[in-house]
């Protein structure tokens, strides 16, 4: 299939409710020539704000990993959009590398449901993005946390009772148990049904992948009884924060989602190489141990999503070749 020329955008959506700014980083097929630009601490190739290639291309929406941003998973979001997809990633609001006050708590997954749409709602209004927007195939990709918007969005329901009892049944320790944790959690059943129930508007999703998923507790056969549409779980092998939880989805899912493990991939790993700037100023998230190669494990997962998104919702619609 050709590669196409990655345009990219950084837009500005704002919450309907508390007016709050959603930065949201836009991934495209263009017709313009990539050059290196600069975003933030990151270099991207890209061509920053060109022209849209002509066509109608399947979109996937992109939930970052836990105290990430937009540009968390550029990379990847780059790969999808040379074989044809816009990639739509908004940086969570209150769970980002600048502010992580909803971690934990039923905002943690209500807000990056109502993001999501927000944002792809806001990007089809855009005046030359919203053309190229193939509505009827819309894709999401959930790291982490974002998994269990994306499984709301693939008709998944949640139940807060789920995490009774969780924390006991486990052998190793878990983020998710820790007091501090607990405390917030233990709220979920309280809080979490009328923050979804205001979801008045969820986007159709034709498929949905889950990286290294978590909140795996809050979906039991029962709640993911009624997803039909294909799914694929990619889980990472060393994993310390969700570990567990990929299989446990997997073993509940009614229809069988296609199944990996990431080797040597862990939490961090999942993110998008670092610049050596980014290196020095956070070496628990940029600096992997010396047997750990970031860019390979980057290249199986870009590889996987591609290939997975391009069985699942079909090539671009209307482009002309390009090498």
């Amino acid at each position: 299939m050709p590669v196409m020329q990655v345009g990219f955008k950084l837009l500005s959506a704002w919450d309907a409710e508390s007016g709050e700014r959603i930065e949201v980083g836009v991934w495209y097929p263009s017709t313009s020539t990539e050059r290196s630009a600069k975003v933030g601490e990151r270099t991207l190739q890209v061509a920053r704000d060109g022209v849209p290639e002509a066509g109608r291309f399947p979109t996937i929406l992109l939930s970052h990993i836990m105290a990430g941003s937009a540009l968390a998973h550029h990379d990847t979001a780059r790969a999808l959009a040379q074989k044809g997809f816009v990639v739509i990633a908004p940086t969570h609001r209150h769970d980002n590398q600048h502010d992580t006050r909803v971690l934990f708590t039923a905002r943690h997954i209500s807000d990056r449901l109502a993001e999501l749409t927000t944002s792809l709602d806001f990007v089809r209004k855009e005046k030359d993005l919203g053309a190229v927007i193939d509505s009827r195939r819309i894709g999401a990709i959930g790291f982490d946390t974002g998994a269990a918007a994306v499984l709301i969005m693939a008709g998944g329901i949640p139940d807060p009772a789920g995490y009774q009892g969780y924390c006991a049944g486990l052998r190793a320790p878990s983020p998710y148990c820790s007091r501090w944790a607990a405390r917030r959690l233990s709220r979920l059943q309280q809080e979490l049904p009328p923050l979804l129930a205001r979801q008045i508007q969820v986007p159709h999703i034709r498929a949905a992948a889950l990286v290294a998923p978590g909140y795996a507790f809050l979906f039991g056969k029962e709640q993911l009884a009624a997803i039909s549409i294909p799914v694929r779980i990619i889980s990472a092998e060393n994993d310390g924060i969700n570990a567990g939880h990929a299989a446990a989805l997997r073993e509940h899912m009614r229809v069988p989602p296609l199944y990996s493990v990431l080797e040597d991939a862990d939490s961090f790993s999942l993110r998008a190489p670092c610049p050596p700037r980014l290196e020095q100023l956070d070496d628990t998230m940029c600096v992997d141990d010396d047997d750990v190669d970031r860019e390979a494990i980057h290249h199986r997962l870009n590889t996987d999503l591609t290939g997975f998104f391009l069985h699942t919702l079909g090539a671009p619609v209307g482009t002309p070749a390009r090498n």
